[in-house]
């Protein structure tokens, strides 16, 4: 087993705009307009990164280069809203809505499928598989219609 990255620092920030580039790494700004990377070999921070949401990321270094090691949720909640004062008056930003039906959404759901037909669910997550499975058909069944009598 390897082990796991130093950390060296920590910073928040509001991911906006994630997208994969050409290389399979995932770029994403922040709400100050900076830049952020996490390296195609990292495919499990991933899904931490949310359009609109806070994340808490671990930056460790590896031969003089720091890199996003570690990603999570910032609370577990949305980022928001927030109340800034505007001449005199309070305003509130409102934070969007997750994205329930995506491409990338449905691969996830897709991948979990084969993974649950293959017995690798069972495998690799055997305390949870069976929360697992039933998130998976309640979502399959929600978007096929299909009742179960």
């Amino acid at each position: 087993m390897l082990a796991s990255p130093k950390i060296e620092r920590y910073e928040v920030v509001t991911a906006q705009a994630p997208e994969q580039n050409q290389y399979g790494d995932l770029i994403f700004s922040d709400t100050e307009g900076k830049s952020h990377k996490i390296g195609s070999k990292r495919l499990r921070l991933f899904d931490q990164i949310i359009d609109g949401r806070a994340v808490k990321l671990g930056y460790a270094v590896y031969m003089e280069k720091e890199y996003i090691a570690s990603a999570v949720l910032y609370d577990g909640v949305a980022a928001g809203p927030t109340i800034k004062a505007e001449s005199g008056g309070v305003k509130a930003e409102t934070v969007h809505k997750l994205p329930t039906s995506s491409p990338e959404v449905g691969m996830c759901w897709n991948n979990v499928g084969n993974r649950i037909g293959d017995g690798s669910i069972e495998r690799d997550y055997p305390k949870s598989a069976v929360k697992i499975k039933s998130q998976y058909y309640k979502y399959i069944f929600g978007v096929t219609g299909i009742q179960l009598e």
